[in-house]
C-alpha cells in the first residue's frame, strides 16, 4: 500500500523546514511510516487537485482540507482521509459515513529532550491561544494568566519567554515585530521547551503537540481544563485559580527526567503511524 501526505511540505523537505504543528505532523508521521516498511510520499496542498499516484490519501494541512472543501478531488481519485487536529489527533474517511479514529500525537526524542537547567528563577514558557494570536481577540481566562505572570517577574519569582505573543515584560523568542509573530522554526521551540521549566499554555479544550512535546523536554504543563491528559505531568488552571496553581508549579518538586520519560513512552511516531495504516486498511 502507498499513502499519500497533504500537507504544505515537499518530497524535500528537512526538519530545518518546519513550522507550525501540521508541518511537523506530516514531516514525523512520513518518516514513521518509511520507518516502518510502508511506501509514504509527501505532497504539497498548493498542487491540488492534482494528486500523486498512492492507494490513499491522508490530508494534514489545514489549507490543504480548506481547499478540498472547494474543490473536491475528480472521479477516480485515490480514496480521501483527513486527520483532525482536535483532542489527541484523529483520522476519517471524508465523503463517507466513517468513525473517527483517534491515533493520537508523536514526539522525537532527537529534539525533546532534557536539558539541565540554569541557576535562577524558573522559567515559564507562555503559549497564547493561536486565535487570539491571529484575530486579537480579548480572552479573560489568558488576561489573567498573563496578569499573574506580570506580577511574579516583577518581583523576580519567574523568567517568562513568549512563544507567540508580545507581553511587554517577557523575553521574547521571535525576531518580527509587532504582536503578531508568525511561526517560530520548529527547531528553535524545541530549544526552548529544553531551556524552560514550566510551559503555560492558554489554548483551551485540546491536548496540543506543543504541550506533549514540552512534557517530553522535561517542562511541567500548567493548562486549561481538557482531555485527554494522560502521558503529561500537568496542572490545571482557570480564571479564579490561576495564581494559586502557578505558585504551586514554582514551588513543587519538579523531576525533568520523570516528566520527559513518561511522555516519551507515551507519545511515539510509530505508534501513530500504525494506527493510520490500520484504520486505512480496516476503512479500505
Amino acid at each position: 500500500m502507498k499513502i499519500g501526505i497533504i500537507s504544505n511540505l515537499s518530497k524535500g523537505a528537512r526538519v530545518e523546514d518546519l513550522r507550525g504543528y501540521n508541518r511537523v505532523v506530516s514531516f514525523f508521521l512520513h518518516r514513521a511510516l518509511r520507518d516502518a516498511g510502508v511506501d509514504a510520499e509527501l505532497s504539497r496542498d498548493r498542487d491540488l487537485p492534482a494528486v500523486p499516484r498512492v492507494d490513499a490519501l491522508v490530508v494534514v494541512s489545514a489549507s490543504g482540507i480548506h481547499r478540498l472543501r472547494e474543490e473536491p478531488l475528480p472521479a477516480g481519485a485515490p480514496p480521501l482521509f483527513l486527520m483532525t487536529d482536535g483532542p489527541g489527533r484523529g483520522i476519517r474517511q471524508c465523503h463517507r459515513p466513517s468513525p473517527l479514529c483517534r491515533v493520537g500525537l508523536g514526539v522525537d526524542p532527537g529534539y525533546c529532550y532534557p536539558e539541565k537547567r540554569g541557576d535562577g528563577p524558573p522559567v515559564v514558557l507562555f503559549n497564547a491561544w493561536n486565535k487570539l494570536v491571529k484575530d486579537g481577540e480579548p480572552d479573560a481566562a489568558q488576561d489573567a494568566a498573563v496578569e499573574e505572570l506580570r506580577r511574579l517577574v516583577s518581583i523576580g519569582r519567574i523568567r517568562v519567554w513568549s512563544q507567540n505573543f508580545q507581553l511587554g515584560f517577557e523575553e521574547r523568542l521571535w525576531r518580527t515585530p509587532g504582536p503578531g509573530v508568525g511561526y517560530l522554526p520548529w527547531v528553535e521551540i524545541c530549544k526552548a521547551y529544553r531551556g524552560a521549566d514550566i510551559f503555560l499554555d492558554c489554548t483551551p479544550k485540546v491536548l496540543e503537540l506543543g504541550r506533549v512535546e514540552a512534557a517530553a523536554a522535561g517542562c511541567l504543563i500548567l493548562h486549561q481544563p481538557t482531555r485527554p491528559t494522560s502521558g503529561i505531568t500537568s496542572l490545571e488552571w482557570a480564571p479564579d485559580n490561576i495564581r494559586e496553581q502557578i505558585d504551586l508549579s514554582i514551588s513543587m518538586d519538579r523531576d525533568p527526567e520523570r516528566i520527559s520519560k513518561r511522555a516519551q513512552r507515551a507519545f511515539r511516531w510509530p505508534d501513530v503511524a500504525a494506527r493510520v495504516v490500520d484504520f486505512i486498511k480496516e476503512v479500505l
